[in-house]
């Protein structure tokens, strides 16, 4: 018996042997739940197969709840005269005399064997008692045995499954793709007649279909066009605050949808996503009676959130390929500003020669003249950052490309009325780097402190040279600090992370350029912040650094 493994066909062996040698008309094996609560018919000879698949016995409760909970055999020589057990069942099988043994292994309850109603209509006595219970001890054995055979088994299948999703994650091409992988895995692993994604877009207050399977194709078409709606009032689905509460709405909407009885503990649910970021429902479960333990909600809840990180791969190729198309425009509608630029400049020198003798012309010409130098470079920046190593590694007074970046952004901390602060060290020497790719760094790094600051903040800029053993050298560091509204610090380890943004509209690439160009330059960053104090980056340059 110990050397069989498949739990369903040892159960099957065990109750038939008892029975046979024995001598019982009806047998059954109930083995505890997950919970360690209830017990629930795994085998059975001569029950009724609904009656398997309803029952549900208490701890304490029954006869079989009895011997399970005080861990003691028990022989009940006639039902009908025993008054401490009521009687369950009565119209699916006749019970005379019963005997009933705990299956313990090490003091350690798996469930109990039952023997009803001994054949040629005897009553069991301690003899069949005493032979159930030596029965009881090995069958015990052997079933945890095969639950440990099945447990590691499980355990294989869960990982290698988890293990198909991460590689599905990289090669799906939408999310119906990925959830169809995921419900094809499910099927190994959980008993399933139906798999629902109902999703929900930004600012959207309701949950559509998105990908479904279900073996009643009436169910399936009835579900495609559904839809669960919520008000600003009754938020828990959009907050995540009441899985009850969303269990509840989706109840709702499978049984205004679907055609056939279903009773609430045949849903599982499991949010996609939480709070603001939920982007949908995972609902799935059975018509008959299907079975989730806390290890298959455990297993659905780390897929779902593999699959919100997939919402954001997605989501950040979208914004790559809006942002390749954006820069591409850029390139060219700066290209195509600089004839009429240079034509502009032109005039004006021509029309200023003209007027020497009238000085308000003059002003006004150079004034004009200017304000058109300063677009000219702008438009000359613009294309530069759309090929960064264009002019390779140069050597580089690094006060001079922070000058540089403070005249590009003269007038936004003039507009704020931003008290500016540089402090240098002198002598530094220069350093390798690529020139446009560190402006844009500076410019990125003081463009996320002018939005900070309010009117009247301070931003000060230090560049100095230090010696860093952690890190292999000496540096050239520029910390660029402010008096703004600060990081929160649930988002201080994510703000260099390509498309993280916190900002309406935002990209999420500025300080990802920043953390790239450190990258590319063999350098690193640091922040720190304090919410309601002010910011301050520090970014190093390597001052050892070969030509490539």
């Amino acid at each position: 018996m110990a050397s069989t493994i498949d739990l369903e066909q040892l159960l099957g062996t065990i109750i038939g042997l008892a029975t046979k040698v024995i001598g019982a008309r009806v047998g059954s094996i109930m083995l505890l739940d997950d919970a360690g609560k209830e017990l629930r018919i795994s085998n059975a000879i001569g029950i009724d197969p609904e009656v398997i698949r309803n029952t549900r016995l208490p701890l304490g409760e029954s006869i079989a709840g009895y011997v399970a909970k005080h861990g003691e055999p028990l022989i009940v020589k006639d039902v009908e005269k025993d008054r401490r057990f009521r009687r369950t069942n009565r119209q699916r099988y006749e019970t005379k005399s019963l005997i009933s043994a705990p299956l313990l292994v090490k003091e350690r309850l798996l469930g109990v064997i039952n023997l009803n109603n001994k054949k040629r209509g005897g009553k069991f006595d301690e003899r069949d008692l005493k032979l159930l219970v030596t029965f009881a001890n090995q069958a015990a054995v052997a079933i945890d045995n095969a639950q440990l055979f099945d447990d590691r088994q499980r355990k294989i299948q869960q990982l290698s499954f988890l293990y198909n999703i991460a590689c599905q994650l990289d090669s799906s091409k939408n999310i119906q793709e990925l959830f169809g992988s995921i419900y094809r895995g499910l099927k190994e692993i959980i008993n399933l007649d139906f798999f629902y994604l109902l999703t929900r877009e930004k600012e959207s207050r309701e949950l559509t279909y998105s990908y479904g399977e279900d073996s009643n194709d009436d169910n399936f078409d009835s579900l495609k066009k559904a839809r669960i709606s919520f008000d600003s009032e009754s938020s828990a689905v959009e907050q995540d605050a009441d899985i009850d509460e969303m269990k509840r709405r989706v109840y709702g909407f499978f049984t205004e949808a679907l055609p056939l009885p279903l009773s609430r503990e045949k849903i599982l649910v499991i949010p996609v996503g939480a709070g603001e970021n939920l982007r949908g429902l995972l609902c799935l479960g059975g018509y008959g009676n299907p079975s989730f333990s806390q290890e298959s909600e455990h297993l659905l809840s780390i897929i779902t959130s593999q699959a919100v990180s997939f919402y954001e791969r997605q989501e950040g190729i979208n914004n790559v390929t809006k942002l390749a198309t954006m820069g591409k425009m850029v390139a060219e509608i700066s290209h195509d500003l600089k004839r009429p630029l240079t034509n502009l400049k032109g005039s004006l020198q021509i029309l200023e020669k003209r007027n020497r003798d009238k000085p308000e012309v003059r002003e006004f010409c150079s004034i004009a003249q200017a304000e058109i130098d300063r677009m000219v470079q702008l438009t000359r920046e613009i294309l530069d950052f759309s090929n960064p190593k264009k002019y390779g590694l140069v050597s580089k007074d690094l006060s001079q490309l922070i000058e540089k970046a403070v005249a590009l952004l003269q007038r936004d901390f003039a507009e704020k009325k931003i008290k500016l602060e540089r402090h240098y060290q002198p002598d530094l020497p220069e350093v390798l780097v690529y020139e446009s790719e560190i402006l844009e760094t500076i410019l990125n790094i003081l463009l996320n402190a002018l939005e900070s600051v309010s009117v009247g903040g301070e931003i000060e800029i230090r560049l100095e040279k230090v010696d860093r053993a952690d890190k292999g050298g000496s540096f050239s560091q520029i910390s660029i600090s402010d008096t703004g509204v600060g990081i929160p610090p649930e988002n201080i380890n994510r703000i260099f992370e390509r498309y993280f943004t916190t900002k309406e509209g935002g990209t999420g690439l500025g300080l990802a350029v920043v953390e790239r160009a450190m990258t590319a330059h063999g350098g690193f960053t640091e922040v720190e912040s304090q919410p309601g104090v002010g910011t301050a980056f520090r970014i190093y340059l390597p001052l050892e650094r070969p030509r490539p």
